[in-house]
Formats: C-alpha cells, structure tokens, sequence
C-alpha cells in the first residue's frame, strides 16, 4: 500500500472506524523523495476488519490521502501555515452539527518535543480531506480537551469518552457540544477533604507520580490508590509512560496495553510493554504482566485496535512506535527503525493469569 508514496516511516498511530471505513492517522512521516519528510500529519483509510483486505496478520491495506498537486506523494493532513511540526492525539468520532459522523482531535503544533507554540481542536473536513482547526485554547490549558488515546464507554445510561494519557482520568460526553466545550471535561482527582476519588471540574487529574507522593505523605491510603502498578514477575513498581486501554468481552475486564518509563534496571527505557486489567475504566490497577521486550530500544505510544479484535476478544492486535530514539542504541533496525511494529496477544495464555485481580 505505500508502494509509490515513498513512505518510510511513521510515528504514533490513531484509528477509528468512520464513515464505513477505518480511518488512520499517523505523526512525523519519513519519506524518501523529501529529506524532512511530513511533519504536518499523514493519514490513510482501509476497509473494515471481515474483509479480505483487513487481515492483521497479512497486514492492512492502506490508501494513503495523497497531495492534490502531486498524486506521488502523501497529503499533508493539517496544512498549517505557521512553523512548527502538527501532532493529532485524542481521536474519536462522534456526530457533529449536522448529526453526520465526524472526527475531532487535539491539535498541537510544536516546535519541540515538550515545547508547544500552539494548541487546540481540529476537526475532519471530509469535503477537503484535511483538518481544520475549529478551536484555539489557552497554552496553560493542560488537561481539558482531547488526549492520548479516546475510548467510548457508558456512565449509567450517558454515554462518554475517556482519554487515557496514561490511565483513563479525563473525561466528557460524547456529543459534540461537550467535546468542544473545555469547560465540559472532567478529571479524576484525589480529594483531601472527601478523603477519595472524585470526578469534578477544577483541578488536573492526579497522576500515578503525584498518587505515589500522595501515598509518601501519608494523605492517601493505599487502599484507595488507583495507580500503583507492580510488575507480576518481581513486584518491582511500573511507571507507565503511555497506554491503550478498552473493554474486553473474552476477560470481561477493562484491560490496559501500556509501556513503561524504565529506570536503570530496565532494558530498555520505553520499550518494556505490559498487560493489566481492571474491573472499572479508572482502575484500580494493581498488577502487570511483560508481554514484549525490546532491549536498548523503544516502543512507546502503544494503542490496542479493539476493532481489529477476534473470537469474541480473545486475539487482540497492538502496535507502537518502535525506534532507537530515547535509547542508547546507535545502529538503527535497517528497514523498521521509526517505524509502526504489530503485536498479536492470545488473551487465553496463562502467562497473564496473575494480572487478575
């Protein structure tokens, strides 16, 4: 499928079904034909999962939005005239003013890793094939708007999406007046005077860091802690730097994908990838099980298509970035360095067991 377009390479990959289809979404695109390759989104479609063209194991065949000027190349998907590279995280599909299926996601336009000029809500244009931004937000916004990985889900009978950067903390309705609405968001934050967990609207969501010093401090029990992660194979504490999480039919549990952000003792830094599960979207999550390894190098934005998952939920498919980038590593994976890798997990393997709680 990427024969023609020259793409080498891509990072962190979003997708969604929309429209009949399966709508993907990548970051920073290396390309052959352009030494600085797409650095304003590439994105792509292919057929729904049942069809012969959507086989995960064979691979999936992508067609590419490509360039209106030059049909050799691929489309810059958030052509913004400003400088800086585009990023789209948080995508979900809800219907939009006119009841019609449409895409929204955070936009950030960065001049580097961890420095934003810029950032928003940008939603599909389907007429033009590209985003357009349809809301600029504060540079000290940090939490309500679309992020890391959505997941759709029912609070009693309202239906809401959750973002999960890591773990599922932020949360809206899933309508389109809520989702770009910021003042509609909701965070998950531990509460000293209630003594718990609260949704509520204004403060950030606690983080597994700041649960830990909570802890530390004395000010939150461990029986109430969401967040404390311990690797099911030495009891060592896991710091999980990016993670997927959906419901599973086959374990009847929220199960989470995420890698860890290693420490000394780890192989790898961000390449160390791990299996949980948990009885609600926003935990308790308590025990991780190693499912891949990827020694002095990295595997980092992991995301489960739950719509690729097969029997009933019992085969599921992950992917991620894999690149010696945040490594040691000088000598690149000729071919698959920064690069999408694909993992296949049979959720009946007994090495999983201890993650039930």
């Amino acid at each position: 499928p990427q024969r023609g377009l020259g793409v080498t390479g891509q990072d962190s990959v979003q997708a969604v079904p929309y429209r009949g289809r399966v709508f993907w979404l990548w970051g920073d695109t290396n390309l052959s034909y352009y030494p600085l390759g797409n650095f304003q989104v590439t994105a792509a479609t292919s057929p729904l999962p049942g069809s012969e063209t959507l086989t995960p194991e064979r691979g999936v065949a992508l067609e590419y939005f490509r360039d209106a000027k030059d049909n050799r190349r691929v489309r810059k998907m958030m052509p913004l005239d400003e400088p800086g590279a585009v990023w789209l995280f948080g995508l979900v599909n809800v219907k939009g003013p006119e009841g019609r299926e449409t895409l929204v996601a955070h936009y950030s336009r960065q001049k580097q890793l961890g420095n934003v000029l810029e950032h928003g809500l940008a939603q599909f244009d389907g007429e033009a094939g590209v985003y357009r931004r349809i809301k600029q937000l504060p540079l000290a916004e940090s939490w309500r708007f679309p992020r890391g990985n959505a997941v759709k889900t029912f609070v009693d009978d309202d239906a809401y999406v959750y973002f999960c950067q890591p773990f599922a903390n932020v949360r809206v309705r899933a309508d389109w007046e809520s989702i770009t609405n910021a003042k509609e968001c909701e965070a998950l934050a531990w509460s000293d005077e209630a003594k718990e967990y609260q949704w509520q609207r204004d403060t950030p969501p606690t983080t597994q860091r700041e649960e830990c010093k909570l802890i530390a401090d004395g000010k939150l029990p461990q029986a109430a802690a969401r967040y404390q992660l311990r690797d099911a194979a030495d009891d060592q504490k896991i710091v999980i730097h990016r993670a997927s999480i959906n419901w599973n039919p086959f374990r009847q549990r929220w199960i989470m994908i995420g890698n860890q952000e290693g420490n000394a003792k780890s192989p790898s830094y961000l390449g160390e990838v791990y299996f949980a599960e948990a009885k609600a979207i926003d935990g308790p999550w308590t025990t991780a099980v190693k499912i891949a390894t990827h020694p002095k190098y990295s595997f980092y934005n992991p995301r489960h298509h739950a719509f690729m998952d097969e029997d009933g939920g019992r085969v599921i498919y992950f992917e991620g970035t894999y690149t010696r980038m945040f490594s040691a590593t000088k000598v690149p994976t000729p071919r698959y360095d920064y690069n999408q890798l694909m993992y296949r997990l049979d959720l009946r393997n007994k090495r999983l067991t201890p993650a039930r709680d």
